[in-house]
């Protein structure tokens, strides 16, 4: 204790700070709104860009103009990019020896199997898409590697 002063003390009143105070990078959360916004303004500039991390800087820095302070994932801004009409998603993946799942890792929604009808009628699944984007796996499990984001014209 230099000074008077409890380290240890002093660090905890870091947990009591009321919400909407800035902590570390002080980045916030924009609402899912602000976020679509940015992103339709970036694509219908762009059209087509051809990777997840060149459209999460370009967005980034769309949202910066309406506020300083907020920051999105790309996670979330991969989401929201499925969930808005009007722009696709192409998923380039690669085949994985592991587990598949059945939440589609391009958007978050839950996966449909793909039914197919054998010669002797049973039922099999032979895969798994996903209702919302374009996303589907085999009996093999597809890792995506690279998101191409496409402004569909109307």
């Amino acid at each position: 204790c230099k000074n008077g002063i409890n380290p240890f003390i002093n660090a905890g009143i870091f947990l009591f700070m009321p919400r909407g105070e800035k902590r570390g990078g002080g980045r916030r959360a924009p609402p899912d709104d602000a976020v679509r916004e940015a992103l339709l303004k970036v694509m219908r500039e762009a059209k087509h860009v051809r990777s997840q991390r060149r459209l999460l800087s370009m967005v980034d820095e769309e949202l910066k103009k309406m506020d300083r302070d907020w920051g999105i994932t790309a996670k979330r801004l991969r989401r929201l990019a499925a969930e808005t009409p009007g722009v696709k998603i192409i998923s380039h993946c690669r085949v994985s020896h592991g587990e598949g799942s059945n939440i589609c890792p391009v958007c978050g929604k839950e996966m449909r199997p793909i039914k197919n009808e054998t010669l002797y009628g049973w039922l099999v699944t032979s895969g798994y898409s996903c209702p919302r984007c374009s996303y589907w796996t085999g009996r093999r499990k597809r890792v995506p590697t690279l998101y191409e984001f496409i402004l569909e014209e109307d």
